[in-house]
């Protein structure tokens, strides 16, 4: 019993770990992903700082563009949430590229 213990707690050497690859449409789905979300940021940072420019949603619907980007919760530590929004997904762009993924995976 105390042999079974023992072999249960072995360390696996790195050579014996097992590798995995990533297929190859990954990166660039996750980088166009990316640059949506960093589109739609920059369209709501401009809208929020821009008073003339109309949302693409209608004030009358039942989902209000306009009551959300210029309600108090669009605001923490008074930076809009969509300025927030472009520094996350222009890290996740760099975090996202190929060149990144191959770094950390092979």
């Amino acid at each position: 019993m105390a042999q079974a213990a023992k072999s249960r707690t072995e360390v696996v050497p790195a050579t014996d770990r097992i590798h995995w690859a990533l297929p190859r449409w990954a990166s660039p789905t996750a980088v166009l992903l990316c640059l949506g979300g960093l589109g739609v940021s920059i369209y709501l940072t401009v809208a929020h700082y821009g008073s003339g420019i109309t949302l693409a949603c209608p004030d009358t619907g039942v989902i209000n563009c306009q009551k959300v980007t210029t309600s108090p919760e669009s605001v923490i530590f008074g930076v809009p949430v969509a300025v927030l929004g472009i520094v996350f997904f222009g890290a996740m762009m760099v975090l996202n590229s190929g060149r990144a993924w191959r770094r950390f995976v092979r």
